[in-house]
């Protein structure tokens, strides 16, 4: 058999297998063994991954099947695409079937020979547009993380770095073969990377880009300013985080091109729209105390603090004297007890506070 025949023939058996899968989700006939001898067929190829993705794409957007049907088969893809022990099929391969044993290597549902299977196996192997490659969605398709209010989570990466996500954060992770890019678009996280010098780690938070290969560090994204903390290893903070079009005033200890500092553990850089501080020595407690349920402030002003508290709870400090956003705050705080902060104001600057259900306003005497 040639071997453009035995390609053929193994699309065939593939798309025939997906469509099955297909039917046997939407039909609910599939078990939680069958859960996984799906989640097994998938991670035997990409192709598997690809067939199953394009005729359930093409489907729902025909409408024939209710989105509920599908969300079990939808997080096992999911599931899938974060694996690393999926085996692409070469073209050598392909080439080394013939047409008496060109076959699935791991389970498929029982065929049912209906007319709903041949016709979505029909339209797989008819279309001439599919989505994306599996690879392409396993290292372009961004991933988002977020959380509410009061919430924190931590997340394993597919490179085995972990991320920390304070209280009302958000952050989109974009992976290719070249880099490992994640942006905080709001909040708080820690980031302990895997190393990987052929890969860096960039992080971008408004003002600034900050570059690791293997080391733990956290980022800060606040009202106008990014604060960032190494805890372990070395970053540089790049000007190129500068969205806007900026050019950021490079530090001291900086004569890399492009690199505004670079930060050791046990320092911190903040970064703002028109330059980045000089390097000083950090309160590594202090930043990350948020990982253990307290706020730690070092003369913050009192807006700043209010925003760090509105990210733990549901009812919102507001300021209705702008006079009082400078005081400057300095103290420890359990962000789930509110009560410790308006004492404190009341008691150490004569602050006004009226609270109601749902705010907590703040006010001159």
């Amino acid at each position: 058999m040639t071997q453009d025949k035995s390609q053929r023939l193994l699309n065939q058996q593939i798309g025939e297998a997906a469509a099955d899968w297909l039917v046997a989700f939407c039909e609910g006939e599939v078990d939680a063994s069958g859960r996984e001898a799906f989640l097994e067929w998938l991670r035997t190829s990409p192709e598997h991954v690809r067939a199953y993705l394009r005729i359930s794409a093409m489907w729902e957007d025909q409408d024939l099947f209710a989105r509920s049907r599908k969300l079990d088969a939808d997080a096992l893809v999911q599931r899938a695409l974060t694996q690393s022990n999926v085996v692409s099929l070469s073209g050598g391969e392909a080439g080394a079937a013939d047409e008496g044993d060109a076959r699935e290597a791991s389970p498929r549902p029982a065929r049912r020979k209906t007319g709903l299977r041949f016709s979505i196996a029909a339209s797989v192997l008819g279309a001439t547009v599919g989505i994306a490659m599996f690879g392409w969605l396993r290292f372009n398709a961004p991933l988002v993380y977020e959380t509410a209010i009061g919430e924190q989570r931590t997340v394993t990466l597919s490179d085995g770095s972990i991320l920390s996500l304070n209280a009302r954060s958000k952050v989109v992770v974009r992976y290719d073969e070249a880099r490992r890019s994640v942006d905080l678009v709001e909040g708080q996280a820690l980031f302990k990377v895997a190393s990987n010098p052929l890969r860096p780690f960039i992080v971008h938070s408004d003002n600034a880009a900050i570059r690791a290969v293997g080391t733990q560090f956290d980022v800060s994204r606040r009202l106008d300013k990014t604060v960032v903390t190494v805890v372990e290893g070395r970053v540089a903070v790049s000007e190129t985080g500068s969205r806007g079009g900026g050019v950021l005033t490079p530090a001291s200890n900086s004569a890399e091109p492009g690199v505004a500092a670079f930060v050791s553990a046990g320092e911190q850089v903040i970064a703002t729209a028109s330059e980045v501080t000089t390097v000083q020595r950090a309160d590594i407690a202090a930043a990350t105390a948020w990982m253990d349920g307290k706020l730690v402030f070092r003369s913050l002003p009192l807006a700043e603090v209010i925003d760090e508290f509105n990210r733990h709870t549901p009812r919102r400090f507001v300021l209705e004297d702008a006079q009082l956003a400078d005081i400057r705050i300095s103290g420890i705080f359990s962000f789930t007890d509110t009560a410790q902060l308006t004492d404190f104001l009341r008691e150490r600057f004569g602050v006004a506070v009226r609270e109601t259900d749902s705010e907590i306003r703040l006010a001159r005497r």
